[in-house]
């Protein structure tokens, strides 16, 4: 399913989703296959003097659908929960 998200964002004809996007639309497929337990993640980090913020899902600690090097350049500050109607 990562991989799946990937590849649309990689060749979206509209725009290049962001990270939250690619996080929302993962968790969302995970959670139609009946894989409740996958978290979004927000992180911050400080870089070259700018504040940056990343999005990514996690399923039982496990990083999905980005690189566990790159996540971990981040601190969380938040879990996102999903909202059921």
């Amino acid at each position: 399913m990562a991989l799946a998200v990937a590849r649309v964002a990689e060749h979206s004809p509209l725009h290049r989703p962001k990270c939250l996007e690619r996080a929302v639309a993962l968790d969302r497929m995970l959670r139609r296959a009946g894989i409740d337990d996958g978290r979004i993640r927000v992180g911050v980090r400080l870089r070259e003097g700018g504040f940056e913020a990343h999005a990514w899902v996690e399923l039982g600690g496990v990083v999905l659908g980005d690189e566990e090097w790159h996540v971990r350049t981040f601190t969380p500050v938040t879990v996102m929960q999903p909202i059921r109607p």
